[in-house]
C-alpha cells in the first residue's frame, strides 16, 4: 500500500486510475475503479491513516 500526499487538481487528473481511494481532510472518500472491491476494505484501510494534515491521501491496491 502506497500512501502519496496530493491535491484535488492531481486527483482529478487521476481518475482513470483503477483500484484507488482518496480521502480529503474532512474524511470523505472518493471512489473510482473497483468501487464493490474498495468498500469491502474501505473501514480497514481508513483505521491506518492519519487524516491530521492531509488534505487527501491515495490508497493504491494491488
Amino acid at each position: 500500500v502506497h500512501k502519496v500526499k496530493t491535491n484535488f487538481i492531481t486527483f482529478f487528473k487521476m481518475l482513470t486510475i483503477k483500484n484507488i481511494i482518496c480521502f480529503d481532510k474532512i474524511k470523505h472518500v472518493f471512489y473510482t475503479g473497483l468501487n464493490h472491491i474498495l468498500t469491502q476494505n474501505f473501514y480497514q484501510v481508513k483505521k491506518k491513516i492519519n487524516f491530521q494534515n492531509s488534505i487527501a491521501i491515495f490508497v493504491f491496491n494491488k
